[in-house]
């Protein structure tokens, strides 16, 4: 049986994705692909996306790997944030292909400071 997606991690960090509405949750590891079939057709036809190492699992909004193109998914947890970013590519006339990269923007929490012009910090 032929996968209709090939899932890819092309991030330095272990990713699960999953079917949105399921108990499904692939472990994704570093640099590695998986030939992916729709866990339930019952379900919505939709993937979501976790970063492994930031527990609770945290996981992304949903989306589709219909239609060929570039989606942006963000996912936030204790005052980090990553950006993933998910490219829909096709390979064939039936099958898709579904990098997955990450763009970390990391947050410092606010601090309160004085910032005197006339005075060497």
């Amino acid at each position: 049986m032929v996968s209709h997606h090939v899932v890819c991690n092309d991030t330095q960090e272990s990713l699960r994705f999953g079917q949105v509405d399921t108990d499904e949750n692939v472990l994704l590891p570093s640099s590695h692909s998986h030939q992916y079939s729709w866990r339930s057709h019952k379900s919505p036809q939709l993937l979501h996306i976790c970063i492994e190492g930031w527990g609770n699992w945290r996981w992304s909004e949903a989306f589709s790997v219909d239609n060929v193109g570039t989606l942006l998914r963000t996912i936030q947890y204790k005052g980090r944030t990553a950006s993933l970013i998910i490219k829909v590519l096709q390979l064939n006339g039936v099958q898709k292909q579904v990098p997955c990269s990450i763009q970390y923007i990391f947050i410092v929490p606010k601090r309160q400071f004085t910032c005197n012009p006339f005075k060497p910090l």
